[in-house]
């Protein structure tokens, strides 16, 4: 069964109100009187709001009368985070003119743990350059943390792009033409990461049956479907619902080696 428009606007809603306010899902979920899995559901599309719950929301974060009604396609990815990547080693995507860095995205961590729950494929496979450039002084395992309390069901994640950035660093390696300054800086994050390994082991043992619906436009159940049947082993392995793909990681390291 197709979700009601109505249900995908509310949920885009609340992710962009959460974002905007830097409220987690769990204290949402608490001040809405909800267990965090109900408010990720309706987050996901599969639920609504009570009248009562609406009149709070608009209330006490003084939103207009049409915050849950904009069409979610309207929204576009967030431009200071895109600018922040781009500082951050990410630089085949593009610098959005006029929008400067705040503070807190120059972090690398900040900027991850950012993108991951901003539901863009694009953003995310970005982040594979950036943990090249920066995985020495990531805390990954704060990452999956923070995530557990940001949104419920987005907690395979890190554990997947480092899992897909570490495979990616694999095969770039073994291509001969590969620059020598990058061929230097791949070689140290392919060993650093490496290390890591045993954490994402242990982070796959503990996943559950729940699936993460990365793709925004996964709104019925027929695309559900046919994106887990043909989904790469990666997204597979971390229950991950996306057509991103191992060399969609790549890509991204290819595309910021000719920036």
């Amino acid at each position: 069964m197709d979700k009601e428009p109505i249900q995908l606007a509310i949920a885009s809603g609340l992710r962009r109100l959460r974002k905007e306010k830097g409220v987690t899902q769990a204290q949402l979920a608490k001040s809405l009187r909800l267990s965090q899995a109900q408010l990720s559901k309706i987050e996901n599309g599969g639920g609504s709001l009570t009248a009562e719950q609406f009149i709070w929301l608009l209330q006490e974060y003084s939103l207009p009368l049409g915050y849950f009604i904009v069409p979610k396609q309207k929204f576009e990815e967030d431009p200071f985070l895109q600018n922040a990547l781009v500082h951050l080693g990410a630089t085949h995507l593009r610098l959005v003119p006029g929008v400067a860095v705040p503070e807190r995205l120059e972090f690398p961590e900040t900027a991850i743990l950012e993108a991951l729950v901003e539901d863009s494929s694009r953003l995310i496979t970005a982040l594979a350059p950036v943990i090249v450039r920066h995985c020495e002084r990531i805390n990954f395992q704060r990452i999956a943390r923070d995530l557990r309390t940001y949104a419920f069901g987005v907690r395979n994640r890190i554990w997947w792009i480092v899992d897909g950035t570490y495979h990616a660093l694999e095969r770039r390696l073994q291509d001969p033409s590969l620059p020598r300054n990058f061929r230097r800086l791949y070689q140290k994050a392919f060993l650093l990461l490496e290390r890591k390994k045993s954490e994402a082991s242990q982070a796959q043992e503990q996943l559950r049956d729940q699936e993460d619906e990365l793709d925004q436009d996964l709104i019925s159940e027929r695309t559900i479907q046919l994106i887990k049947k043909n989904r790469d082993p990666l997204a597979q392995r971390w229950h991950i619902l996306t057509r991103v793909k191992g060399a969609d990681f790549e890509q991204a390291l290819k595309d910021s080696e000719e920036q």
